[in-house]
């Protein structure tokens, strides 16, 4: 899992279909002229999965290209990357169980966080155990979008297939204890590769969700 090799780096005009590069032309205090360059990205669902009865978080590890390749001094930013030097391991990270979302009405969203999480871990839930929590701006700089974060609590039995993918992309299932989810949160780079999204998450559910220890 996650064999990546042969990276090179080259500029190009984008072909992927959730990225929307446009420039904003605008008058800033009724005189200044600006430009600003932004990525129009699809809103996004992200579900926090719990198995409630062994107390743990299920989390996804993935291969994030873009965090690999901030991962590499502007130096050796070069056409091809040394991979002996800089391991696609500087590329993984954790996060929540999500997807980009086709549609964005509260029905559309639930179906869609229900076959995502049959696709990346196994678990076939019920949609009407999903508990929306909160909307937000992915990011307010040059790339925008909303993520949509959600909630559910997911048993052994539910398990009815192995997952591991989300798309095209692979996932490896990552089971954490509520310990180890604390001591995590609490680290830095290089060991902590989440996103601030992760993070508020998984301070939400350890401050509204679970209480204990």
């Amino acid at each position: 899992m996650f064999n990546v090799n042969n990276v090179k780096v080259q500029s190009i005009t984008t072909s992927e279909s959730s990225l929307h590069p446009i420039q904003l032309r605008f008058t800033q205090n009724y005189k200044t002229q600006r430009t600003w360059d932004i990525i129009e990205t699809h809103d996004t669902v992200r579900i926090i999965l719990f198995n409630a009865i062994r107390n743990k978080l299920i989390i996804l590890r993935r291969f994030e290209p873009s965090v690999y390749f901030l991962s590499i001094p502007h130096e050796d930013r070069k056409h091809e990357i040394d991979m002996i030097k800089y391991p696609s391991e500087l590329g993984l990270v954790l996060e929540l169980c999500g997807n980009v979302l086709n549609k964005t009405d509260e029905k559309s969203m639930m179906q869609e966080a229900k076959q995502t999480i049959l696709q990346a871990t196994g678990y076939n839930i019920p949609t009407d155990s999903l508990e929306y929590i909160s909307s937000y701006k992915s990011e307010v700089g040059h790339k925008c979008g909303e993520n949509h974060v959600l909630y559910t609590e997911i048993n052994d039995e539910m398990k009815v297939a192995s997952g591991g993918r989300i798309g095209e992309h692979e996932v490896e299932i990552v089971e954490m204890t509520i310990s180890e989810m604390r001591k995590y949160i609490q680290k830095s780079l290089p060991e902590m590769r989440s996103t601030p999204c992760f993070l508020y998450t998984m301070i939400w559910f350890l401050n509204e969700k679970y209480k204990g220890c």
